[in-house]
């Protein structure tokens, strides 16, 4: 037998709960990096656990929760747009937020679902990446190309469920933390890992916690409403502290 495509048991985690979680840990990142300019790098570390929680929830809801994946696609989108001058005030970058990774990644899913092509991102997506990052001036996604292809790992992970896809997805939580090759990108990339635990242990998590969060768009008006308040909280301590 080869062990690359020994099939595991179906995961059937509980959604919100993993959807609580992510939104805390990236609002704990985004404290540390907004307001304390990542003055505690264990704050860091417990934001990494955020982008592959995010990851996973949308991979899953593409294949399991939604009737309509192009319209998933189109929402993704339109919050991606609305988010970005809120991020832009926030964080200071150019980069564009992590929408915009979150819904490249789901093209790939969209575009490249079918079994003979799966691989075709893992080639195409690094020559066009090579290319429009050289003196283009088009700025980057969020978490990079790795973080793109960590959303269409863990989504062809979801649908074959192979031993395979699962060894792409601990290479690409780790590719996202590597910018610079250094104990503390290391350190990341651990905490990263520590995603797949809380989503496994997820399905032990019982009742229904959709109560918390009625509205319909709630984690989407989140993204850039937390934002805009860490914002404005940032602002009143510099103007006071003139």
């Amino acid at each position: 037998m080869n062990f690359l495509s020994v099939q595991s048991k179906p995961l059937n985690p509980n959604i919100d709960f993993l959807k609580i979680f992510a939104i805390i840990t990236m609002a704990i990142d985004h404290i540390n990096h907004i307001i304390f300019a990542r003055e505690y790098i264990y704050l860091t570390y417990v934001g990494r656990l955020a982008f592959p929680l995010f990851a996973f929830i949308l991979a899953y809801n593409f294949y399991y929760n939604t009737s309509n994946q192009t319209k998933y696609l189109e929402r993704l989108l339109i919050f991606a747009l609305i988010s970005q001058p809120f991020y832009f005030l926030a964080v200071g970058t150019t980069n564009l937020n992590i929408f915009f990774t979150l819904a490249l990644g789901m093209a790939c899913l969209l575009f490249f679902n079918k079994k003979k092509t799966w691989y075709l991102p893992y080639l195409v997506l690094p020559l066009i990446w090579l290319v429009l990052s050289q003196n283009s001036g088009i700025p980057n996604v969020d978490y990079g190309l790795p973080g793109v292809l960590l959303v269409y790992s863990i989504g062809l992970f979801l649908k074959n469920y192979q031993t395979a896809y699962g060894f792409l997805v601990g290479i690409f939580l780790i590719l996202i933390n590597l910018k610079i090759i250094a104990l503390y990108s290391a350190y990341k990339a651990m905490a990263s890992i520590l995603s797949i635990p809380v989503v496994y242990l997820s399905q032990f998590v019982k009742g229904n916690l959709r109560v918390l969060f009625k509205h319909k768009y709630f984690f989407y008006i989140f993204y850039p409403g937390h934002l805009f308040l860490l914002w404005l909280i940032k602002l009143v301590i510099d103007l006071t502290s003139l």
